[in-house]
């Protein structure tokens, strides 16, 4: 990828800790374009259930990378860098300000560190998988933040996993980016963890995910990411609608744990707690 000469923020964070409504601000002060940086609100049909931008919100900044690629058809991360960068580059062309949004740990490191996904590079990937146990690769998937498959302790679909969603590593991050943190305390996050899914559920999350089961079944990959494959016992009768919804609680939680565990290993985040910090780390990486 060629280097990024004009501003690029991103801003990263743990599942409903307030991502959107902050960069809908955000870019409107800046006059900036949101790219989501999410491997599921990429997907057609799955809206409620992966807490997308609203029509009132989309109506407000122009947003990219969002309901627009076939559940039928998932993506990696070196295909989600590609369609980053193309993303950015019609930003830039506009004079607007790039602004990434999102929680998709691997996807956004794909951009900002400009992931190398030869396919020399995956051979050697191949090479090294190879060499792990079941143990071993499952701790992988979990660490990289991605969904594990159906069958979790098959090394080959474990494999699978990790090699098809990339692992190119680069420790220096691209020219003129600024990374933001959104930070929220654990007790409030599990709050609005638990307020978002009730807000689903009464949304029709449950007549989202019959629907999109009805057409793609169980076995594609996004029908395997959290806020859907918990519906299948319930759809199956194995579970009341009470114990889904402490399933999807949990799971989520589980989720913005390792999200959580993913980003506080990059040192080039500035982590902060309200939009006003955002705003100045804004304003003065802009005026340098």
């Amino acid at each position: 990828m060629s280097k990024i000469l004009k501003p690029l923020i991103v801003l990263v964070g743990e599942t409903a800790s307030g991502k959107t409504e902050m960069s809908l601000n955000l870019a409107k002060i800046f006059k900036g374009e949101i790219i989501s940086c999410d491997s599921r609100t990429i997907y057609k049909g799955m809206k409620i259930g992966t807490a997308a931008p609203s029509e009132g919100e989309l109506n407000q900044v122009e947003h990219h990378l969002l309901n627009c690629i076939d559940p039928n058809s998932p993506i990696s991360a070196a295909d989600f860098k590609t369609m980053c960068k193309k993303e950015i580059d019609k930003i830039n062309a506009k004079d607007k300000l790039p602004v990434m949004v999102g929680g998709s740990g691997l996807y956004i490191d794909s951009v900002i560190y400009d992931y190398d996904f030869s396919r020399k590079q995956d051979n050697q990937l191949r090479e090294d998988l190879k060499k792990l146990n079941v143990r071993q690769l499952k701790e992988m998937v979990i660490k990289k933040g991605l969904t594990l498959p159906k069958n979790e302790n098959n090394s080959r679909h474990l494999m699978s996993v990790v090699y098809n969603n990339g692992n190119a590593v680069n420790n220096k991050i691209i020219d003129n980016c600024l990374v933001i943190g959104l930070s929220v305390d654990k007790n409030e996050l599990q709050t609005r963890v638990e307020n978002r899914i009730s807000k689903m559920l009464d949304n029709g999350l449950e007549d989202e995910v019959r629907g999109l089961s009805e057409i793609y079944g169980w076995d594609i990959e996004p029908m395997k990411s959290i806020g859907y494959r918990e519906f299948r016992d319930y759809f199956e009768g194995k579970i009341n609608r009470t114990e889904l919804r402490k399933i999807l609680i949990k799971d989520t939680l589980n989720y913005a744990k390792r999200q959580r565990t993913w980003f506080k290993r990059n040192k080039n985040i500035h982590w902060i707690n309200k939009q006003s910090e955002a705003v100045d780390l804004i304003t003065t990486f802009l005026n340098k």
